[in-house]
């Protein structure tokens, strides 16, 4: 029982008093206080805690509520973000963790950095799939680097492709030499160890180290300096790559922001990619 005494009597009390006081009334130094509110240290009825103070992203909030992942403040030292939603593809997963935004291409290529080499904005186009949906030969294709329709001239046969997540997926095709590169930065939480993603592919030419590849890396978000290669094709890889799944070891780059970005080198002869569902774990 927490006894209020009336004012007369608190310079009696707080004569008696000393921290933590206990007595026979169960008195205390701050009896004599105001109506109990949140913030004053005390867990009164209808409070969930009452650190006493006014931080707002330790354990206990400044509305005396227990912090948790979902409450819109990031809980510092604990949650990466926080933005009050249940959106795995928004950047901050519902597990409060930093993650990839739009790493499915549910909503084109928000979130994404779209590069080519070239000058020529029909040598190559970045389009959205819709999964199961054949693309033909010469059909006109929506390229979101140059925001222009650019032919598929370089498929050999219609492209129909299985999203991996989804009803979306990303892809490239080209009509003539270019590097196109898709990349995002993001901020790894501490905790993540893993980049998983999957991705397909139709090559034309033998693959070369220099000249015509498919490569996923990270980079250096300054300099763009490739810090780790985490996939490449090689001589010895299939000329075509239905979409497969793949995943690589991130726990040398925890807690760093690197830039997560595919690499297609198309300058021997014609190479379409297909790519989805990219995420942290």
């Amino acid at each position: 029982m927490r006894l209020i005494l009336p004012a007369a009597l608190c310079s009696l009390a707080v004569l008696g008093c000393s921290e933590p006081p206990v007595t026979a009334t169960h008195l205390r130094c701050d009896d004599c206080a105001p109506t109990p509110r949140c913030g004053d240290g005390h867990v009164d009825d209808g409070e969930a805690c009452d650190d006493g103070n006014a931080v707002d992203t330790d354990a206990c909030t400044t509305a005396c509520v227990v912090a948790r992942c979902g409450d819109g403040i990031v809980q510092a030292d604990v949650e990466g973000c926080d933005d009050a939603n249940a959106d795995d593809t928004d950047g901050c997963t519902a597990a409060c963790v930093i993650g990839l935004v739009n790493g499915s291409f549910e909503r084109g290529y928000a979130g994404w950095v779209l590069r080519e080499d070239s000058d020529l904005a029909t040598y190559g186009a970045w389009g959205i799939g819709t999964s199961g949906v054949a693309i033909d030969p010469g059909d006109a294709v929506f390229d979101y680097a140059d925001e222009v329709s650019a032919p598929a001239a370089c498929l050999g046969a219609p492209l129909v492709v299985t999203a991996a997540e989804g009803s979306a997926y990303a892809f490239n095709v080209q009509t003539g030499p270019e590097q196109h590169r898709l990349s995002q930065d993001v901020a790894l939480a501490p905790t993540v160890t893993t980049l998983t993603w999957a991705m397909g592919y139709h090559d034309y030419a033998p693959f070369d180290a220099t000249a015509q590849y498919l490569a996923v890396h990270l980079r250096d978000v300054d300099s763009d300096e490739i810090l780790a290669t985490l996939y490449k094709s090689d001589v010895d890889s299939p000329a075509d790559l239905p979409m497969t799944r793949f995943e690589a070891d991130l726990r040398a780059y925890a807690g760093t922001t690197v830039r997560v970005d595919v690499e297609l080198q198309v300058q021997d002869n014609c190479f379409d990619g297909e790519f989805d569902d990219f995420a942290l774990h």
